[in-house]
């Protein structure tokens, strides 16, 4: 048994692939595996996966019709032998001493290891500096986790390495079908996690570009309420609710929030997301989920959109930082 299997969703990355997996199989730390999940792709990506399992032993391939990004990385997830599970996006590349840096900070009654990420922008204008700034890890060594450390983690499945023990217990997949599956498993696995450790090094690098699954957000946004239905569900079926019920409501402002920014339809999403509350069946606390159980979407949607005054100056916070606005430019501190 290896100590860490590395989890790779492959599907149309034939410019990428090589130098993903050139970044897994250089790493100094040599006790891992490698399971490569085609998920049907069209391209020359099944060939270069052939050939790289052909030269280290490390690597298995598994072959699938195309499913999606969940789906690749629950059969993953099934082929995976490792104690520990780190997941990497074809597209991206990894640091060549990433596995042995977290493997240095493993200790028996550790469950998760979160590591800092560098985002780098495919058309060549640098790192995009908001996204670091959601991504940067807000603690340092070793901390307990409880409800209210979820909201202050990044959701993103690829800056994290997961105790497989505990994913098999739980029973914890990504929910396939959808958009923004991260964030079910981020929730399911934190409300089992009881420890974590935080890297400060950027071990991880992101590629940012045009036509990835992140690009895509607007396309599929109403799916961040299929999302909240997923977790409710999985909260109340283990009976979670009472615990993380603050939190979950702060989730569900966080995604209508992001989707009613998004969207070209804001009514839609608004009677959308005032039916997905309904299913949820429980009474809010504040303001705004009073106001869209009562229908009163004129409320919500002040809310969501920037008052006149702020669009000169205004102090919020966005994905858990700070954003200053002046002058219609928002500045991250």
């Amino acid at each position: 048994m290896s100590l860490i299997s590395v989890i790779v969703p492959v599907y149309n990355v034939e410019k990428y692939l090589s130098k993903c997996l050139e970044s897994i199989l250089s790493q100094s730390f040599l006790d891992i595996e490698v399971i490569c999940v085609n998920d049907g792709s069209t391209d020359r990506s099944a060939a270069i996966l052939k050939e790289y399992a052909g030269k280290d032993s490390r690597i298995t391939v598994i072959n699938q019709s195309n499913c999606g990004l969940a789906a690749a990385r629950n059969a993953g997830l099934r082929g995976a032998a490792g104690r520990y599970v780190l997941f990497v996006d074809s597209d991206d590349w990894i640091h060549p001493e990433i596995c042995a840096t977290l493997a240095a900070t493993i200790f028996d009654d550790l469950d998760l290891v979160v590591f800092d990420v560098k985002c780098i922008r495919e058309d060549g204008l640098g790192a995009n500096r908001p996204l670091e700034k959601y991504l940067r890890i807000n603690f340092r060594g070793k901390i307990s986790i409880d409800a209210d450390k979820i909201m202050k983690i990044p959701v993103v499945a690829w800056n994290k390495m997961y105790r497989k023990d505990v994913i098999d217990k739980y029973q914890i997949s990504f929910p396939e079908g959808l958009l923004h599956e991260d964030n079910s498993f981020h929730w399911k696995y934190l409300v089992r996690a009881k420890s974590a450790y935080f890297v400060p090094q950027k071990l991880y690098n992101y590629r940012i570009r045009h036509g990835s699954i992140t690009d895509k957000i607007a396309s599929k946004v109403l799916d961040h309420f299929r999302i909240c239905l997923e977790i409710h569900e999985y909260l109340a079926k283990y009976d979670l609710l009472e615990k993380y019920w603050k939190t979950f409501e702060e989730f569900f402002l966080h995604c209508l929030g992001i989707v009613c920014r998004h969207t070209d339809d804001l009514p839609h999403a608004l009677r959308v997301a005032q039916g997905t509350w309904s299913k949820i069946g429980m009474r809010g606390d504040g303001d705004v989920i009073r106001a869209l159980e009562n229908g009163d979407h004129a409320y919500v949607a002040k809310w969501i959109n920037y008052s006149p005054c702020e669009k000169v100056f205004s102090i919020k916070n966005r994905y858990g930082q700070k954003v200053f606005t002046i002058c219609g430019r928002q500045f991250y501190p």
